[in-house]
């Protein structure tokens, strides 16, 4: 989407803000559904969508931004339903807040999904996690990182009733760098660079439609293959 910035500051870290604009635009039952249950993988319940940092010229001042230019914003999910609602949605209604920060939608543009292996950068930072005494956020350059971001995708695809890929999808890292986002007061470590991505491509599109790793619908994982430019 391509966004004019009417005025007003937009807090540094502004994910919950943008997430709720989303479940806003969307229509009720679907944003009630997706937000309530899921889709649901054993004990386990997925949102299925992401998006992206919001991309655009900005000055940091004190704890938020201020915007110089007109912006881009990315949200992906391979539930077709949630993304044509949304478009719809944001082309009738094409005004929205991220916190006192007032957009407007001057277009839209709806992408198929090309799926291949391949080089893919961030769009909005990458968190993986584990529960071990408390949460334990991982560096991309651990083992145990790729295996979870592997399990993690085979979770979000069976979630869509789709078969369980007998190999694993493989991830290396050629490029982080660490950051911490605050969502709702909780401190968030990430990662933003570029992955290799192997392996089923039924993992690799999960993935690249849903998010890579975890808290997806909260601003994290969404990716984009190399050489291809999203503010175009």
């Amino acid at each position: 989407m391509k966004l004019k910035h009417l005025g007003g500051e937009v807090p540094s870290h502004y994910n919950y803000y943008v997430q709720s604009a989303f479940y806003n635009k969307m229509p009720q039952i679907i944003s009630q559904t997706i937000h309530d249950k899921g889709f649901e993988q054993g004990p386990r319940r997925f949102k299925l969508f992401t998006f992206s940092r919001l991309l655009g010229d900005f000055q940091r001042k004190d704890r938020t931004l201020v915007f110089k230019s007109d912006a881009s914003l990315c949200f992906s999910s391979p539930v077709e339903l949630i993304v044509t609602s949304l478009a719809k949605e944001f082309m009738d209604n094409p005004r929205f807040r991220v916190g006192k920060g007032e957009f407007v939608v001057e277009s839209v543009k709806v992408s198929e999904s090309k799926v291949e292996e391949g080089v893919f950068y961030t769009l909005s930072p990458v968190t993986v996690y584990k529960h071990a005494q408390g949460i334990k956020y991982l560096s991309p350059y651990q083992i145990e990182f790729q295996h979870l971001v592997s399990l993690n995708a085979e979770r979000k695809l069976m979630s869509l009733q789709k078969p369980k890929p007998t190999t694993p999808l493989k991830v290396v890292t050629l490029e982080a760098e660490s950051v911490k986002v605050s969502y709702k007061n909780n401190s968030v470590m990430a990662w933003k660079g570029k992955f290799k991505l192997s392996g089923p491509l039924s993992l690799i599109k999960i993935v690249y439609e849903a998010g890579l790793g975890s808290k997806n619908s909260q601003g994290f994982g969404m990716i984009e293959k190399e050489g291809v430019s999203v503010r175009e």
